[in-house]
């Protein structure tokens, strides 16, 4: 499915309105989660600049392609019955309001129609949205999260939009006279991607806002490539993988999960949800960073978050229970799960990758844009095993790899670079590239051959069949006929037979003594419960 997308002239004052619309948020604590992605926090994730190369390594080089997968942006509760809290739906709360920005109202005819879903506002006769009071669908884009996504945005601007570095320059400004790449305007040369979700494919384009910025002075057309959303694979999908369920279910079984379930870290953890929070089952990680992130109160029992290295806070020490039994599996047994959820989105990655490679292929983007989900970075990250840390990503995470063309200048190290291509893996900032298992230490570039190498599980191919287990139950019904075979041999027996005779005409004797005492003594309480029960069922207090 290809979704035209419009884009109208931008102003010129993109900074400017990014800054004034963060100013209101983040104000109710004194310090925010990573996960909330504050302006500040968003700074911090700019894109760091390639290092000069050192003597003897991968030799002069130039940008040619950059695969950038992101986080959408804060939104909503994804679900209106998220197990939480008691007060978490109270209506003492502030209802979920979203602003025009952030629905997918193309902004040329904003003038003309304004959709909100405010139509259902009567609680009382259970006609509401799922979240009820408010204007906002589940799981939408809020206006921060908007600010967030420009940010990214500028982001990729000043990374790769006429970059001083020329090592560095990959989309081109109109008035650029270098442009090399069949004098493409920067977003002829792109592709863009997301799955059928309000929050994913606004944080797309919001995010293509902040790149392109003043670059377009008219209206222009861009391709949003989709599909239907329970068909997709941006993100993990259950749905259309049976085993990828499985896998998660027999990992649930195995000693490690018990064990880190049963702990004494886990039973304290839940006994004070039962004591402090009124709750009995596990939480979801959306109850606590919907509400401080987004400037709502926590109940006073966890309202102790002061940092990541505070782990004595009740906030952060049940979080991270939580990210753990999520990412837990994601990482079992060589990342089995996520390398099967990923497979389909790797294939859609790596074939622009090999036309990047393939040197009469001139027609590649030079940026492919993925916007997804967070379990969409951590299967991905999780999928190249130790590069992943078992973090959760934050809101408008963003994981890039770029492909570069190396030893232009025929100085190389031929024992760690055996193609002409190279890779640099940079997540929120950081560069992860020496993370990847067989790449050089301390290298922002590492050869291309080694990312293939991790990915040499089925991609597009992969089997979704259940597996065949043995199960326990039909182990014990094969004991089980065994055991009834071995009664039935001794029952043919003349032997057998007589011993048989003899207990069953034991047995109905005893059981008729039994039997008579019994119901002498405890007829008088059974008619007493009987009318007790009658009683109460007609005439309740």
């Amino acid at each position: 499915m290809r979704v035209l997308l419009i884009i109208v002239a931008f102003v010129t004052t993109t900074t400017t309105t990014t800054t004034t619309l963060a100013a209101a948020p983040y104000t109710a604590y004194p310090i925010y989660p990573p996960y909330c992605s504050t302006p500040t926090q968003m700074q911090q994730r700019r894109i760091p600049p390639l290092l000069l190369v050192k003597e003897g390594s991968y030799g002069a080089s130039q940008i040619k392609h950059v695969t950038a997968i992101i986080r959408h942006g804060a939104r909503t509760p994804w679900a209106g019955n998220l197990p939480c809290w008691s007060d978490y739906y109270d209506d003492a709360h502030p209802p979920w309001n979203c602003e025009l920005q952030t629905t997918i109202t193309p902004e040329v005819s904003a003038t003309w129609f304004r959709k909100q879903y405010d139509a259902l506002q009567s609680p009382e006769f259970n006609l509401t949205n799922e979240l009820s009071g408010g204007t906002c669908q589940l799981g939408q884009l809020l206006a921060m999260g908007v600010v967030q996504e420009l940010l990214n945005g500028e982001h990729l601007r000043d990374a790769y939009l006429g970059h001083e570095d020329s090592r560095m320059q990959l989309l081109f400004s109109q008035n650029n006279k270098n442009n090399n790449h069949n004098h493409n305007k920067p977003w002829e040369s792109l592709y863009y991607r997301a799955d059928d979700e309000q929050r994913t494919l606004m944080s797309g384009r919001v995010l293509l806002k902040g790149l392109f910025g003043n670059e377009v002075t008219s209206s222009l057309t861009i391709p949003m490539h989709t599909a239907d959303y329970e068909r997709d694979i941006v993100g993990e999908n259950e749905n259309v993988c049976p085993r990828l369920t499985q896998l998660r279910e027999l990992f649930y079984l195995t000693d490690e999960f018990r064990q880190f379930n049963a702990s004494v870290e886990a039973q304290q953890l839940r006994d004070f949800q039962r004591r402090q929070l009124r709750t009995d089952h596990d939480l979801e990680l959306d109850c606590f960073m919907t509400t401080i992130c987004t400037d709502r109160m926590l109940p006073d029992a966890i309202n102790d978050y002061a940092g990541e290295d505070q782990t004595e806070s009740m906030f952060l020490r049940l979080v991270n229970f939580y990210i753990r039994q999520y990412t837990s599996f994601a990482m079992a047994n060589d990342a089995e799960y996520s390398k099967l959820a990923m497979g389909p989105l790797w294939a859609e990655i790596m074939d622009n990758v090999d036309r990047v490679i393939a040197e009469n292929d001139d027609t590649y983007p030079r940026l492919a844009l993925f916007s997804g989900h967070d379990t969409t970075i951590i299967g991905l990250l999780a999928s190249l095993s130790k590069v992943y840390d078992g973090s959760w990503p934050p809101y408008a995470s963003k994981l890039l790899l770029e492909i570069h063309e190396i030893d232009l200048d025929g100085r190389k190290d031929k024992s760690l670079y055996t193609t002409g291509y190279g890779f640099r893996l940079i997540y929120n900032g950081q560069v992860l590239t020496d993370k990847v298992e067989g790449c050089p230490k301390d290298a922002h570039i590492c050869d291309v051959a080694i990312l293939k190498r991790h990915l040499n599980f089925p991609l597009r191919d992969r089997d979704c069949s259940l597996l065949d287990i043995p199960t326990t139950a039909s182990s014990s019904s094969s004991s089980s006929e065994s055991g009834m075979a071995q009664v039935f041999d001794l029952f043919l027996s003349p032997s057998g037979f007589g011993v048989f005779v003899v207990v069953v005409l034991s047995s109905m004797a005893v059981g008729s003594v039994l039997m008579f005492v019994l119901l002498s003594k405890l007829q008088p309480q059974l008619i007493h419960r009987r009318s007790y029960g009658a009683a109460s069922q007609e005439n309740p207090e």
